[in-house]
């Protein structure tokens, strides 16, 4: 062991040992509602006070699992209950083995430590939560560093719509001043400033004050290498002529990282192994998807397998004939397939796949059956109308996210019914809505079970993703995103438990189409189409 402190190993050695004599009990008290805060809290201050100590010591693998047990316990102080996750148990308890074989390395090893397993640092994952950035801005206050008069006006009266309170400043010695006086969250600075100093010079010392604090500097042109040094410090980089909307989004995404909701991205392996307990897609379906996705072939092959099944052809009649499509009197299934098209009789094809699952018992979402099957329908019918007037090509993907979308509510019903919190569940549904209620009692969600299912049947990658990053859209890969976007908003219109569809449209989607360029008058229009068919 390194030359340290003795009394601070000593130290290391107490709370260790410590820690070690109350860890299993607290965890298993964490799994009960009567005593879960007091243990989550109690286990939280011994994390809290040991990465302090290993620290000091310079124990660095140590330390890794000390600091990811302390956050995961934080984000858990946040819970009402413990998720019913149980790779989130297994995880703790990997960690209270580790803590085991510690204490008994100490006496034994000459205080030399085994190193930590990369399964154990890997098990658990975090990403953020996608709460409103309008809530969360509110709260915070920027500091704008610009030399250009109208430049730093338009930012100002821009963002001061969105901050709590925004400073200006046109010089680096002024800027830094006004940051140590008003401790602003987040900087937007030019890189040259009118002083003969670069913003990069007063952020190095902004930094030796809060190395997290988040930053954007601005160039007059493109500098590769000096960007890549810039990222070394975490600084974000923009190149000049701006766009309002690019500058927002990246500000939007280093505010969510640093101040917004850390939530823990685990696997539920109770639900995973249902999922790989589901019956293989029929042949039947099979062979219409691999006819629509097939780039050679044409509308009339289609027609002739859709023909082959009779149940299929009087659903594709049925739904061509819907008052939303503005049809009237089609009578036969070359007008139905012809006026769909490939794409839209793929997702058709699957509108009643949730049949494949079993029964279908959706009592803890407050709803039935038939309100579900609606919701699919709605969803499609909606996405169809109004994607048909911004991409159609790209309705080979949108049309069956969005008949699909809800499929994991079914086996999500069937864990809550497993665990006997379906009153609980639905307490939580009707208060905070269904999304709340997945994520604090399972921490997963019908958009990532749904993902798991699509997966698990092998349907197309592309089509998987935009369901499962359609509820976490500052994730998305940037290939996804514009499908991801398309499927919250009709999600969000068409809820799992709607009682009518508004032909008005929310705050926060107006805001999140023109973040991403898309005209509202096409979805109003659909909207008006659906409103009218139902």
């Amino acid at each position: 062991m390194k030359d340290n402190n003795i009394d601070m190993f000593e130290q290391f050695e107490s709370q260790l040992i410590n820690l070690n004599n109350e860890m299993k009990l607290l965890l298993e008290e964490m799994q009960s509602q009567e005593h879960y805060l007091e243990s989550v809290n109690t286990l939280f201050r011994h994390f809290h006070s040991i990465k302090a100590t290993v620290s000091y010591l310079n124990y660095e693998d140590t330390l890794k699992i000390v600091k990811k047990t302390e956050e995961v316990l934080g984000i858990l102080r946040n819970y009402k209950r413990a998720p019913s996750n149980r790779t989130l148990f297994s995880w703790l308890e990997g960690v209270r083995i580790q803590i085991s074989i510690w204490v008994n390395e100490i006496d034994t090893n000459d205080g030399i430590l085994s190193e930590v397993s990369e399964e154990l640092l890997k098990a658990l994952q975090f990403n953020y939560d996608s709460t409103d950035p309008k809530i969360l801005l509110k709260r915070l206050t920027l500091l704008i560093v610009i030399k250009n008069e109208k430049l730093r006006t338009v930012i100002n009266e821009n963002f001061s719509k969105f901050f709590k309170s925004v400073y200006v400043s046109d010089n680096a010695k002024d800027g830094f001043k006004k940051y140590l006086y008003n401790q602003p969250s987040f900087i937007i600075s030019d890189f040259n400033l009118n002083d003969n100093t670069n913003g990069f010079a007063m952020l190095k010392k902004v930094q030796q004050a809060d190395s997290k604090l988040p930053v954007i500097l601005l160039f007059d042109t493109y500098n590769r290498s000096l960007l890549m040094k810039l990222s070394i410090y975490g600084i974000s980089a923009l190149t000049k002529p701006l766009k309002l909307g690019q500058l927002y989004s990246q500000v939007v995404e280093k505010i969510q990282i640093r101040y917004g909701a850390k939530r823990i991205k685990m696997s539920n392996e109770t639900i995973q192994k249902v999922v790989e307990d589901l019956k293989p897609l029929p042949d039947s379906i099979l062979r219409v998807q691999r006819l629509c996705d097939s780039p050679d072939t044409s509308v009339r092959d289609v027609i002739q397998e859709v023909k082959r099944d009779a149940i299929f052809s009087a659903l594709i009649l049925k739904e061509a004939n819907m008052p939303i499509y503005g049809n009237q009197g089609m009578d036969s299934i070359e007008r139905a397939v012809s006026f769909f098209g490939k794409r839209a009789v793929k997702a058709l094809s699957l509108a009643e796949v949730a049949m494949q699952m079993g029964s279908i018992d959706l009592e803890c979402y407050g709803i039935d059956s038939e309100l579900f099957f609606k919701v699919s329908q709605l969803r499609m019918r909606l996405m169809i109308s109004w994607y048909s007037k911004i991409s159609i090509a790209d309705l080979n993907i949108l049309a069956t996210t969005a008949v699909l979308g809800n499929i994991g509510q079914i086996i999500i019903a069937r864990e809550i019914d497993a665990l006997g919190r379906k009153e609980e569940f639905l307490e939580i549904t009707k208060e905070e809505g269904s999304y709340a209620a997945e994520e604090q009692i399972l921490n997963v969600s019908t958009a990532e079970v749904t993902a798991d299912v699509l997966s698990y049947w092998e349907l197309d990658r592309m089509l998987v993703d935009a369901i499962r990053y359609s509820d976490n859209l500052e994730q998305a890969p940037e290939e996804i995103l514009s499908f991801a976007v398309a499927n919250y908003i009709v999600f969000q219109l068409v809820p799992p438990n709607f009682h009518s569809v508004s032909v008005e449209l929310p705050e926060q989607i107006s805001e999140l189409m023109e973040k991403h360029d898309l005209a509202s008058e096409p979805l109003l229009k659909a909207l008006e189409r659906l409103v009218l068919s139902t």
